[in-house]
């Protein structure tokens, strides 16, 4: 068993407050054809910042699992968020 590797410590940690600046959205930039973007804004803006960060993952990655391997989630725990996210802007 010594000679098993963790595969957590393969894994790079993410600075979250980092991505979260990279992704930072400039409500200002929408035209009327976003409106669909602006009517959710201030909900957007209501989120946590682990809401936001599994937000903007899952809409780059579409994949729960990938979420979850990249944050280093459970797959529940991003089916979780992804939920109250849903709940919050719909």
């Amino acid at each position: 068993m010594s000679g098993m590797k963790n595969s957590n410590q393969n894994q790079t940690k993410i600075n979250l407050e980092e991505l979260l600046e990279d992704y930072e959205l400039d409500f200002g930039m929408f035209t009327e054809l976003d409106d669909r973007l602006l009517a959710i804004q201030d909900s957007y803006l209501a989120l946590n910042v682990p809401e936001r960060i599994v937000l903007i993952l899952y809409a780059e990655l579409k994949s729960y699992r990938k979420v979850a391997k990249t944050l280093g989630f459970s797959h529940s725990t991003v089916m979780k968020h992804i939920k109250e996210i849903r709940e919050k802007l719909c």
